[in-house]
Order: structure tokens, then sequence, then C-alpha cells
């Protein structure tokens, strides 16, 4: 009898796994549902939004400051995590227009950009050089009025 069940069991297992059904009549296979499929994840993660309450108009007014996170970015200089996170950004915020920052990020970037642009024109060339190799920001910028003054010739800067 035992060899019976057991025979059976194996039966509606094998059909249950060919048909990807439950036999008809059977109830117990009937209300077995089939696992859900996973969620598909995110195209893409957000930044970290831990760093976004770094004053930058301070950091922007320290030569030092900008000096150092300038000499991080062009590594240079150890960057600290604020910094190595803003390594990750800017490539992004140059070529997708920031396509993973929040909105508090873009309006930091774009004023750490309006300001480095301005006020430290050598270190703004350089990091665009780095960053900017194939000059798309550039040209996007020279296309788009009353954006941070560039030219539109990569810039060959000495170092000691």
């Amino acid at each position: 009898m035992a060899h019976l069940v057991v025979t059976c069991l194996c039966f509606l297992a094998v059909c249950v796994l060919v048909n990807d059904a439950a036999p008809v009549g059977c109830p117990a296979l009937e209300e077995v549902k089939p696992r859900p499929q996973p969620r598909p994840r995110r195209q893409y993660e957000r930044y970290t939004t831990r760093y976004e309450r770094i004053n930058v108009d301070r950091v922007l007014s320290s030569k030092r400051l900008v000096r150092n996170y300038v000499e991080c970015m062009l590594d240079r200089k150890p960057c600290p995590p604020d910094g190595a996170e803003l390594k990750k950004i800017l490539p992004d915020h140059l070529h997708n227009n920031c396509s993973r920052c929040t909105q508090k990020q873009k309006v930091g970037l774009e004023k750490a950009m309006e300001k480095l642009s301005k006020d430290y024109k050598e270190e703004w060339l350089m990091l665009l050089d780095r960053y900017d190799p194939d000059m798309s920001y550039r040209k996007r910028l020279l296309e788009k009025e009353g954006g941070p003054a560039v030219d539109n010739q990569p810039t060959v800067v000495q170092t000691p």
C-alpha cells in the first residue's frame, strides 16, 4: 500500500513539473500558487544623501579647501569621504546631467561649478580636462546661454 502511495505522489510531482500546473481534480495541488517573481531592481540607485548638509558656500570660500578637493579629484591627494563621493558624482553630472543625483545635489554641484569657473579658473579647467576629455560638456555649455564660462580647448597645465 505504501508503495502505491509513493508512486502516486511521484506521478503527481512529475505532472506538476512537466505541465507547470497542478493536475485537474487534485484540490491540494491546485491551491499551490507559483512563487511570485522578484521585483525588478531599479535601473539605477541614487547617490548617498549623507553629505548634502555640507555648506557648499563655506567650502567654496576657502581656497585651501577648494585646492584640497581639486587635488583629491585629480588623484594627487587622498580624498576625504565626501570628496570620494564627489569624485563619483562629477562625471555623471558632466555627461548625464546628474541622472542619479537628488535635486539638492544638482543645485550644489551647479553652484560649485559656477563658482569654480569664475573664481578658480585654473582648477576648473584642470577638472574639465580630467572629467570632460571629449569636451561634450563644454560644447553643451557653449550652446546653453548663461552656463559657466569655459574655453573650447583643453588646457595644458604644467605640474611641478
